[in-house]
C-alpha cells in the first residue's frame, strides 16, 4: 500500500476546484428553474389569454376553456421533459 503525501498548496488547488465545480453547478441549476418558472409563467399566462379570448368569443364554455388552458400546459410540460 503507498501513500501520498499532498502539499498545502496541493490540498488548497483540490478544494478550489472542488468549490469552483459546485458553484458552477449551483448556478447552472439556478438558471435552469429559472428558464423553467420563466417558460411556466409565460405557458399559463398565454392559457389564461386563450381562455378568456374563448369565452368572449361565445364559442367555448367556462369548463372547455379551462380544459384548454390544460391542453397547452400539458404541451409546454412535455417539451421541458424532452429538454431533460
Amino acid at each position: 500500500m503507498s501513500v501520498m503525501i499532498a502539499s498545502g498548496r496541493q490540498m488548497r488547488l483540490v478544494m478550489n476546484g472542488t468549490a469552483t465545480a459546485v458553484a458552477r453547478a449551483e448556478a447552472s441549476a439556478v438558471r435552469m428553474a429559472t428558464a423553467n418558472l420563466a417558460a411556466a409563467a409565460i405557458c399559463q399566462e398565454r392559457s389564461e389569454v386563450a381562455a378568456r379570448l374563448a369565452e368572449q368569443a361565445g364559442w367555448m364554455s367556462a369548463g372547455t376553456a379551462l380544459v384548454a388552458s390544460g391542453a397547452l400546459l400539458s404541451g409546454w410540460l412535455a417539451r421541458s421533459w424532452a429538454r431533460w
